[in-house]
């Protein structure tokens, strides 16, 4: 999996285990994490006598593995009445979050806390080592905070667990231990993410988790038979359509659908499309060695979800042949008469025979990303 940081944005493309919020948990109160626990219910049980025990309010959260579940209404605080709670279990229930039915619901007693802060260890790719990400507004969208307030936003190098102590004087110093945890679980279970959004000061003292994301990276899952029990089938019908046809798909919120070859070329798309401030609907990872056949259904996929406004395919071919890709695109226009634009930028092998397919089909192409990038976003 390869995280991209553009304008605050976290990316990931490739293959990883994404844990749902109590998996993480779960993980969390392994490494002496404090979390707030609380019950799982599956759809259909009954919500068990112990919720009552919970206090005066309880927190009510969708278990899936998609971001924006408070936005999609799958987060909830109420008040601990038994028909109140029931009565919010079962719309829950009824949600789709990111394309996801909810199957699961986590259900833990309303705790009192001074603050929410953000806390978080991914990858740095560029430097090649981890990187801490703080911030002292948690408990909101980190992207948005990202957009409009990056001063907010730290990051911190960390080479090894000694280097940990460096961040002393530039976070609150009763995080530093938490730091270590997630570091050493970070480490321990090959994650390519660990995040706390929102962790918190408790009245009483201490900090505690109360939220989880954590992402496993799966090439890493043949060390960790254990956590092989966390892995799920949850996908949306677009991911399970692009998995089904040996395509690495992920959708986000914008209205630019990207198609590329390779994850190292996919997230530098992403990438130069948020230098010009492009906002990208979902892409699709067609690989190397894609054919006219597969070029078709990953357009197919890629047009098939709601928003999508413009398509920016960039092919650097090498095991890949340009020209299929270019046959597949003609195809699919003449199949389907496309209407929305489409901005191409394929160079590599096959590329004069590419070329040659596109202007007779007088579809427009570059040979720079960058100008490919910017025409995209601009019309």
């Amino acid at each position: 999996m390869t995280p991209s940081y553009t304008k605050g944005r976290c990316l990931f493309i490739n293959c990883n285990m994404n844990l749902k919020e109590y998996q993480g948990k779960e993980l969390f109160e392994e490494y002496g994490i404090k979390t707030p626990g609380g019950v799982v219910l599956r759809k259909g049980d009954k919500t068990p006598g112990e919720v009552g025990d919970m206090g005066e309010k309880v927190t009510i959260k969708a278990q899936v593995a998609k971001g924006k579940r408070k936005k999609a209404g799958a987060i909830v605080f109420v008040d601990n009445d038994k028909d109140i709670v029931q009565k919010e279990v079962d719309r829950i229930f009824g949600l789709e979050v990111g394309g996801l039915p909810v199957s699961e619901i986590l259900i833990y007693g309303f705790l009192k806390v001074k603050n929410f802060m953000y806390l978080a260890i991914t990858l740095d790719r560029v430097n090649r080592c981890p990187i801490v990400v703080f911030c002292e507004e948690g408990g909101v969208d980190i992207e948005e905070t990202a957009e409009k307030s990056p001063e907010k936003i730290q990051k911190f190098k960390i080479q090894n667990s000694k280097e940990i102590e460096n961040l002393k004087s530039k976070i609150p110093a009763g995080l530093i231990p938490v730091v270590e945890k997630i570091y050493k679980l970070f480490v321990e279970k090959d994650c390519t993410l660990v995040e706390i959004n929102p962790i918190s000061e408790l009245e009483k003292g201490g900090y505690i988790a109360l939220d989880s994301k954590v992402v496993i990276d799966d090439n890493a899952l043949f060390r960790h038979e254990e956590l092989t029990k966390f892995k799920t089938d949850d996908y949306t019908d677009l991911e399970k359509e692009a998995k089904d046809n040996d395509l690495s798909y992920v959708e986000l919120d914008g209205d630019i659908a990207v198609i590329g070859n390779g994850a190292g070329l996919v997230m530098a798309t992403l990438d130069t499309l948020a230098h010009f401030g492009g906002r990208v609907a979902n892409f699709l990872d067609v690989g190397g060695g894609a054919n006219a056949a597969q070029m078709k259904k990953a357009l197919t996929i890629a047009l098939k979800k709601p928003g999508v406004e413009k398509i920016f395919i960039n092919i650097f071919g090498g095991i890949t042949r340009a020209d299929e890709i270019a046959q597949g695109l003609v195809d699919y226009c003449q199949e389907n008469d496309l209407q929305i634009p489409v901005v191409l930028r394929v160079v590599g092998t096959h590329e004069k025979g590419a070329k040659q397919i596109l202007v007779k089909a007088g579809i427009d192409f570059s040979d720079d990303m960058e100008t490919a990038a910017k025409k995209v976003v601009e019309i």
